[in-house]
């Protein structure tokens, strides 16, 4: 690639997003962070390199200026950096100030892998990237961007990773290609309409956020054994409803699963005692009503359980008592309260005494009323592992 090409390119950046201003961290110490930048029309001298640039046979291949005090925009000349394998303008320390939008020439960095942005003041809507067929990370979470999920999303055949949560997007889904994402992320956005059950007929997720958004509709039947490889999964602070479909007891590898904050409905499966790799189960806020299995005291590795804010009633299975839970307890219904510290919510229900002896594994001791009355409850000892 022409040197000269490069230099514009680099230029324009360091002039739109204040290079006069970037900082490094050296030693715990912030230092100037532009060590190199336009002493020279050659980013890629070995005698005098550009901090922040790497360069492969004389051409900029990464520019990584995640947390270097980027303050401005992005400049269109970045699209003439045509060889641009990872492209990092993202802040982590909660000092992003890179605003206005996207330039659409981004979408000229055909050999781009990984383009990450997230945490800066960025907003628009999304460019087309679906020439991007090398693109295999997109995060940019944490913005201001407004619109659509774009299509090219879910058609380009590489990319692993969309994290795009946290700001304005809205709309339905987009099920397009043949997509090989591992990660998902739209949470905390706008995005509405149903989850389609194409989103999950494609096998290779391992994570998905789809919470805090305006989804409705019933949760995807094909949420099922077929996803061998998923490992968490947040479809909770939505408006779904339904009930919560057996297929979704069948995930063999699942370690988180939230749900609620919704309108679902019905029971609470024993069968997802089946799921026995979980650590966390949260199924919060909802209107599911009836008891709570005492196959969940099968789920011995869990750190959290959250069941709170339902109409559940009867008694807490005493099988509980064999989960192992070791961090924030609390034991709090509106007829039980407790005072503990291990991963235990079970407030806002409609439980009645006795309470399973779940003192082993929160270390405290447990005391328990049943507020309507003021009577104690007593702890009763968990029956032997099954």
């Amino acid at each position: 690639m022409p040197r000269e090409q490069q230099y514009a390119a680099l230029r324009a950046l360091y002039e739109t997003a204040g290079g006069a201003h970037w900082q490094s961290v050296v030693d715990g110490n912030l230092v100037s962070g532009n060590a190199g930048w336009l002493s020279t029309v050659d980013p890629c001298s070995p005698t005098d390199p550009w901090q922040w640039v790497n360069c492969t046979e004389g051409s900029v291949v990464e520019l990584l200026l995640s947390n270097s005090n980027l303050d401005g925009t992005i400049p269109s000349q970045l699209g003439l950096l045509t060889s641009l394998r990872r492209l990092n303008l993202s802040a982590t320390n909660g000092r992003g100030r890179i605003s206005g939008t996207l330039p659409s020439e981004l979408g000229r960095l055909t050999a781009l892998q990984q383009l990450h942005f997230y945490g800066n003041t960025i907003s628009g809507s999304l460019p087309n990237l679906g020439m991007l067929s090398e693109l295999k990370v997109f995060r940019g979470f944490g913005n201001y961007l407004q619109g659509i999920v774009p299509p090219w999303a879910f058609a380009l055949p590489r990319l692993l990773d969309f994290t795009c949560g946290q700001q304005a997007l809205s709309g339905t889904l987009p099920i397009l290609g043949s997509t090989n994402l591992s990660r998902l992320d739209v949470s905390f956005s706008s995005l509405s309409g149903s989850i389609p059950a194409e989103l999950f007929q494609k096998r290779s997720y391992g994570t998905v956020y789809l919470g805090a958004t305006s989804f409705s509709g019933t949760l995807p039947t094909t949420l099922d054994g077929r996803l061998t490889d998923l490992s968490e999964l947040y479809i909770n602070i939505n408006s779904i409803s339904g009930f919560i479909p057996t297929q979704l007891t069948a995930l063999p590898s699942i370690s988180k699963l939230a749900l609620g904050a919704d309108f679902l409905s019905g029971t609470l499966p024993p069968a997802l005692g089946r799921l026995v790799d979980l650590n966390q189960l949260s199924i919060t806020d909802t209107r599911l009503s009836g008891t709570v299995p005492s196959e969940l005291g099968q789920l011995s590795r869990l750190d959290v359980l959250e069941l709170q804010t339902h109409s559940l009633s009867g008694t807490l299975p005493l099988e509980l008592g064999h989960v192992a839970a070791e961090k924030t307890c609390y034991l709090t219904a509106l007829q039980c309260w407790s005072i503990g510290a291990c991963g235990f919510n079970f407030r806002g229900n409609h439980f009645t005494c006795p309470l399973p002896d779940l003192s082993p594994n929160c270390g405290t001791g447990l005391v328990a009323y049943v507020s309507s009355s003021s009577q104690e409850c007593k702890v009763a000892p968990s029956p032997p592992p099954s």
